[in-house]
């Protein structure tokens, strides 16, 4: 048998099956409003210990991100253009 406990929560009119490997599983009318209720307490609760970088932070990592990314696309257009041309030479070969 997959389930070891059952115990059933007349009040809510929901079941909570507690499975061999400790997942908690809840069948019932109110699933979907307990399991939205938790998530967002949660949400909020995490919430409480982000800690949200600096204006400074934020903008050197953005121009960090932009120049990268800039840099990388010359890189691989640089490529691009040396297989198509080394390409083009070799078909012209042929």
């Amino acid at each position: 048998m997959l389930f070891l406990f059952r115990l059933t929560l007349t009040l809510k009119k929901c079941s909570l099956y507690i499975s061999p490997a400790g997942w908690f599983l809840i069948k019932g009318d109110n699933l979907i409003f307990m399991k939205t209720t938790n998530y967002i307490k949660e949400v909020i609760a995490e919430s409480k210990n982000v800690t949200w970088p600096t204006r400074k932070q934020t903008v050197f990592f953005t121009v960090a991100v932009l120049v990268i990314s800039v840099l990388v696309a010359y890189y691989l257009g640089l490529f691009d253009f040396i297989f198509q041309r080394g390409l083009g030479y070799l078909l012209n070969l042929f």
